[in-house]
């Protein structure tokens, strides 16, 4: 009887390990998927704005914790999860958001003109 009880306490444990082993590796794999990527202004399929005027940019990356935007314009970069910025000088611009989850950085990147308004 005796080694039937250790038998089930050894099966139960066992059981356990393997048990939080799987839900370790799960979190792991799911926080490794983090997927990055943005749009700016709903809408616009071509990226075209205008000099001077706010643009919003939407973020729609997943698991993420950590926000860092480059807009390539010289001027600054933002944190904020879904920031607006304006574009002083016409051109393209290579706009980057680089996210971070503590565990990985995905860096996605797209390209904006800005242009003068007609008028």
């Amino acid at each position: 009887m005796k080694n039937k009880i250790v038998r089930y306490l050894l099966a139960v444990l066992m059981g356990s390990v393997v048990s939080i082993q799987y839900s370790c590796r799960d979190e792991f794999e799911r926080e490794l998927k983090m997927r990055s990527f943005f749009k700016v202004h709903e809408g616009n399929e071509d990226n075209i704005y205008f000099q001077n005027e706010p643009v919003q940019f939407y973020n729609y990356s997943l698991h993420a914790t950590g926000y860092l935007w480059d807009f390539n314009d010289g001027t600054s970069t933002s944190t904020e999860k879904e920031p607006i910025h304006t574009f002083t000088e016409e051109g393209k611009y290579g706009v980057s958001l680089k996210v971070s989850n503590g565990v990985e950085e995905v860096v996605f990147t797209d390209t904006l003109t800005i242009v003068v308004e007609p008028g």
